[in-house]
């Protein structure tokens, strides 16, 4: 139990480390999802403070600013790129964009305060009144030759037609975009059709989305379904406390793992380097789900479905480069018809839920699974013991994902995460709920998937995940670098380049990780249920990196196993 409980002792560290937390409103009927999907602030609040930032009446600063102590502005101010230091008085709304704000002691902001791309810090003895917001991420802005602030294209945004038509209470939109990815089994799914939505109130909306889906790749297994749907229909009270419940009917391609890549990360990946690090299986059934979020930050979802699930094989779509390598191969699954039950819980205290500068963010999720007619594959027993085939098919398994931010200083976080997953209860898992641990986003200091818990001598080409259960550990300290003379070399250039990419601001990283990946029971290769391996087996990494934002660039090395460095691109934050 030592790396555990060691790893809840640092996430419950004292919060009194970080700086004093400025207050933002965010709006509760946002989904909750997984942190670091979204790089950036939200576009509304980054159109609001550039439209603060250029407004005629504002007067603005570029650099740093200092107030001193005696002195008194008055109006609307605005700053780009620097610090604001307040000794003495601001009478007015203030707005930075890619700098900090702070009231030293004895000064005082007497106005709203909205800080993108930084934040706002009080010291003891000062003063701000009024409504503060702050977005920790650096805002994708660009200064031109007038002075004024202009919107950066965001450069990871999915290309996707779309055409609206209102009649009364009744919205229908019309959509054709990708899929969201690219991989070796459908290689880049087009996603089409309308999406219907209905206001019988101004607290409740009701949702029917309607998306075919075209598989781009060519099947020669005849495995795998040309076409496939995804629909839903789905009623929700948009006011505190929000409640959903609806209905879905799925053909699709689900992800055996979602680690250690994101989708968009993942399919990158495959179509430029032929290198797809998920699995997939088919699944086609309905379900009925429903959620309550009585607060802005707790939820609970529960879910139920039947789905018919399939082995699907891999396919030869085109890449970029390594075109002519075969791609792993894509693992058979346990086919069947399996009924799940799903309970999930999340909590999210995070003050901003793009940047995920201070807060937790925790989601536990337990599944039930059962099948009356399962198929399994033929495994050694050193993996798992037979699964029935007389209809009493059952299992259980639970996940855990707690993630601490805070910030040390304005310039200063820490990051630090806990992830747990694994069978609870039941018979063995099937092929298509197990685990593997290893990889640029997990352990970044090992090769993909490198524990597979697959035995000596046993064949295991296509990286097979056989784990019952893993465990990782995760911490990072990040620091904020400006980069302010790079982007004003650019910009007097005239090239161009800098409102393509991000350069107002980078992310200095050091991280470290710590995970394994073991069966579980008796046996000899195994852990009993009741507890963990032994310290001495788990693997480690340390590494440094720079997260642009919008890119983030790190090199890794493992401390166990004689690994080499390792470097890799992401596009999205580590966690």
């Amino acid at each position: 139990m030592k790396p555990l409980m060691l790893a809840l002792a640092i996430l419950w560290a004292p919060a009194a480390l970080a700086a004093q937390d400025s207050v933002i409103v965010i709006d509760p009927t946002v989904p909750f999802g997984e942190p670091g999907r979204q790089s950036g602030p939200p576009q509304a609040v980054l159109e609001e403070a550039v439209a603060a930032y250029n407004d005629s009446a504002t007067i603005r600063f570029a650099g740093d600013v200092v107030v001193p102590h005696g002195t008194v502005l008055r109006g609307r101010f605005g700053l780009f790129r620097g610090t604001m230091r307040v000794h003495g008085t601001i009478d007015g709304p203030v707005t930075v964009l890619n700098g900090d704000l702070i009231v030293e002691p004895g000064g005082a902001v007497h106005g709203d305060a909205l800080i993108v791309g930084g934040m706002l810090l009080v010291r003891p003895d000062g003063v701000h009144s009024g409504t503060a917001r702050s977005f920790v991420e650096s805002a994708p802005v660009t200064r031109q030759v007038s002075g004024l602030l202009a919107i950066r294209a965001r450069g990871r945004s999915i290309p996707q037609a779309s055409a609206s038509f209102q009649s009364g209470d009744l919205r229908t939109t019309l959509r054709l975009t990708t899929g969201h990815t690219y991989n070796r089994v459908e290689g880049l799914p087009i996603q089409f059709g309308p999406l219907f939505e209905w206001r019988p109130s101004p607290g409740a909306r009701v949702e029917l989305d309607l998306q075919g889906i075209l598989r781009t790749a060519p099947d020669e297994s005849n495995l795998r379904r040309d076409f496939g749907y995804a629909t839903q229909l789905e009623w929700r009270r948009t006011t505190l406390p929000i409640i959903g419940i609806g209905v879905t009917a799925q053909s699709e391609m689900r992800a055996i793992e979602e680690h250690p890549l994101s989708a968009v990360e993942s399919g990158w990946s495959a179509f430029l380097l032929q290198r797809d690090y998920r699995d997939l299986f088919e699944a086609q059934g309905f379900g009925g789900y429903g959620y309550l979020q009585p607060t802005r930050g707790f939820r609970i979802d529960i879910g139920l479905r039947r789905d018919n699930e399939r082995s699907v094989r891999e396919s030869d779509p085109w890449s970029l480069f390594r075109n002519s390598d075969r791609w792993r191969a894509n693992p058979l699954i346990d086919d069947g018809h399996f009924l799940t039950a799903d309970v999930t819980m999340s909590l999210d205290t995070r003050h901003s839920r793009d940047s995920g500068a201070s807060g937790w963010w925790v989601q536990a999720v337990y599944q039930y699974g059962e099948s009356e007619d399962v198929a399994p594959i033929t495994l050694p027993t050193s993996i798992r013991s037979p699964i029935p085939i007389d209809g009493s098919y059952d299992f259980s398994r639970l996940q855990v994902d707690a993630r601490r931010y805070f910030r040390l200083s304005p310039g200063s976080r820490v990051r630090l995460r806990l992830l747990a997953a694994g069978w609870l209860g039941g018979d063995p898992l099937p092929i298509q709920r197990r685990y593997s641990l290893g990889g640029p986003g997990l352990l970044p200091g090992y090769e993909f998937r490198h524990l597979t818990c697959t035995p000596s001598g046993v064949p295991n080409s296509g990286r097979t995940a056989f784990c019952d259960r893993m465990a990782l550990v995760q911490g990072e300290f990040r620091t904020r670098l400006r980069l302010g003379a790079a982007s004003r070399i650019l910009e007097r250039a005239h090239l161009g380049v800098q409102g393509m990419i991000g350069l107002d601001e980078a992310d200095l990283v050091f991280f470290t990780d710590m995970g394994m990946a073991w069966l579980s029971g008796d046996g000899p290769g195994r852990v009993p249920n009741d507890r963990l391996p032994s310290l001495d087996l788990w693997k480690a990494d340390v590494g440094v990196g720079l997260d642009l934002g919008g890119l983030g660039v790190y090199l890794a090395k493992a401390l166990t196993d004689g690994e080499p460095v390792r470097l890799t691109a992401r596009l999205e934050h580590r966690f």
